[in-house]
């Protein structure tokens, strides 16, 4: 009965694994290309991460075009 009890432990996690963020499904879709040639600013705290626990601001790094990051707004 224990063995089964730990099934139904993980069966949250089995079902959800493929659950992506925001941030993924912006990135992905190539959402972040519409900001060429302007500046913005980021809203985000520390729980802000993709799938693969990369920050909020490291993804809006690597993807810059043609953006400027002005500002990073944070509490």
């Amino acid at each position: 009965m224990k063995s089964l009890s730990i099934y139904f432990l993980f069966l949250p996690f089995i079902l959800f694994a493929n659950v992506k963020t925001g941030l993924d499904v912006y990135f992905e879709e190539g959402l972040y290309k519409e900001l060429k040639g302007k500046n913005i600013g980021i809203l985000t705290n520390h729980t802000g991460i993709d799938k693969n626990m990369k920050s909020t601001i490291d993804n809006f790094k690597e993807h810059a075009l043609d953006y400027k990051i002005s500002a990073i707004f944070s509490p």
